[in-house]
């Protein structure tokens, strides 16, 4: 069935009719649904930084959020590991010693346990983590010739990571004027994984899927995509 959807950012709204599917499905299933449905709201929010004058500095080749942390929801980490299981070989272990390589650096830098049990450490010694993350220079495993080799596919969190301040400042963390997006996707995916006894909203770093795949929780139970959908769109805040 449609679902109406109405999505009003600065000012900006779209309405659309999104099909979705009435039968028992996963989170997982509906993530292209997810990301035209993020894709819209960033796209209002780049409409209007447009309208300030400004414009979007990110282009081809300039990788820099490809070092940074990022925060992905269960849905979007069970999604990535599954697309990387279906490569042929010998790209499937190329991939796989990159995540290993990336594990490695995490683990010399000490940050494992802060990405990984967030909730443990006092919130002053986790507002660092991302910068010493980024001082590690930690390439993202899906990072090839500077380009994202598995764009389409990408993360809620990357397509929200926006700039209009001079690329190169990203190379270095410093003067980023970032474009605000009020609504984020990213967050109401998250928040889809939630357990009625968490007091935060949890999330797997891109970089290590796969040791959080050796501990994580069995994947829920398919439900109504309109349920999914319904559920993912109070998160995110719109109009239904």
């Amino acid at each position: 069935m449609a679902v109406p959807v109405e999505i009003t950012v600065f000012g900006g709204t779209l309405r659309a009719q999104i099909p979705v599917p009435s039968a028992a499905v996963s989170a997982g299933q509906m993530l292209p649904m997810f990301h035209s449905i993020g894709d819209a709201v960033i796209h209002l929010s780049i409409k209007a930084v447009e309208r300030e004058g400004k414009s979007i500095s990110c282009r081809m080749g300039c990788a820099a959020c490809c070092r940074q942390f990022v925060p992905i929801s269960e849905t979007e980490a069970r999604e990535l590991i599954d697309l990387v299981s279906k490569m042929p070989e010998p790209r499937r272990s190329q991939i796989r010693e990159r995540f290993a390589a990336a594990v490695g650096k995490i683990d010399a830098g000490g940050l494992r346990d802060r990405l990984m049990n967030p909730e443990s450490h006092p919130a002053e010694r986790m507002r660092t983590v991302a910068i010493e993350y980024f001082g590690h220079r930690i390439d993202c495993p899906f990072l090839e010739n500077e380009m994202c080799s598995v764009h389409p596919q990408r993360p809620l969190a990357c397509r929200e990571y926006l700039v209009t301040s001079p690329a190169e400042n990203c190379s270095t963390l410093s003067d980023i004027d970032g474009v605000r997006v009020p609504n984020h996707a990213s967050l109401a995916l998250c928040r889809l994984d939630e357990k009625p006894t968490q007091t935060l909203v949890r999330t797997v770093p891109l970089a290590m899927i796969f040791e959080w795949a050796k501990t994580a929780p069995t994947e829920p139970a398919g439900r109504p995509g309109t349920e999914i959908m319904a559920e993912f769109l109070r998160y995110l805040g719109t109009g239904v």
